[in-house]
């Protein structure tokens, strides 16, 4: 299989990335933090020090965002277009929270949008700027 070792963008630093034995995603690692993708549905975002946040996709249109020592779930619905492109993130209590675009190969339009499950329902890399299909 032909997967990328490592992200080069352009005036920046490389970003090493690690695959698992089946070929998919386990690891990208940076100057300013690690994210580590035990499987498909689940992230776990190492970028401030001492504090893992725990990103969970129980099913397709639902993200649990959780981090490490407190007790509170943060809950999230997924509303998708035809594509299964996320285009709303909506609460709990049904209120939105964000929404956005997609321009040309996924990359969106609102550069605060903070889903990473988003274009074509797949993970967004913003240094390679194209989804993550594994």
């Amino acid at each position: 299989m032909n997967y990328r070792s490592e992200i080069l963008p352009v005036g920046s630093s490389s970003h090493p990335l690690i695959y698992g034995p089946d070929g998919s995603r386990a690891k990208k690692s940076w100057a300013f933090g690690t994210i580590l993708y035990p499987d498909a549905n689940i992230e776990i975002g190492r970028t401030t020090p001492g504090t893992d946040i725990y990103t969970l996709y129980p099913h397709p249109d639902a993200k649990i965002v959780i981090t490490k020592g407190s007790t509170t779930q943060d809950k999230f619905f997924l509303h998708r277009d035809h594509l299964a492109s996320v285009r709303q993130v909506t609460n709990e209590s049904g209120t939105q929270v964000e929404q956005t675009r997609y321009a040309a190969y996924g990359e969106a339009t609102n550069s605060s949008f903070q889903t990473k499950k988003s274009y074509i329902g797949e993970r967004f890399d913003p240094e390679c700027r194209a989804p993550v299909l594994d």
